[in-house]
């Protein structure tokens, strides 16, 4: 089964920032008998930030499309407050497997 093996997130020479850093091991094969490859993978999180109209905070859930990438940089952050970042990827196996795994990180 096609897994992801670690997540970590690192905030260290950044700015309102986290970069996220993973590893993966695929199993299966696909339609034609090849090894099992990455097929899409995406990162969500909750972004929390005071409304521009003074009623209160908004929670806006995000996503980020990494393609097969091993690796992103979120910009933009909450600087002090807790991030859950979920990254959820699939393989292309003959019966495709859907797997994530998932980090917290505070930016400075």
């Amino acid at each position: 089964m096609s897994t992801y093996n670690s997540l970590t997130a690192s905030i260290d020479g950044l700015l309102s920032s986290v970069k996220l850093e993973w590893t993966s091991t695929m199993a299966g094969t696909d339609a034609d008998g090849a090894d099992a490859v990455m097929a899409s993978q995406t990162i969500y999180y909750t972004d929390v930030y005071e409304a521009n109209d003074g009623s209160g905070p908004v929670n806006e859930n995000k996503s980020i499309d990494v393609g097969t990438d091993i690796s992103a940089t979120i910009t933009g952050l909450t600087s002090d407050r807790a991030y859950q970042f979920t990254i959820r990827g699939s393989d292309n196996a003959t019966t495709p497997v859907t797997f994530h795994r998932s980090v917290n990180a505070t930016p400075n």
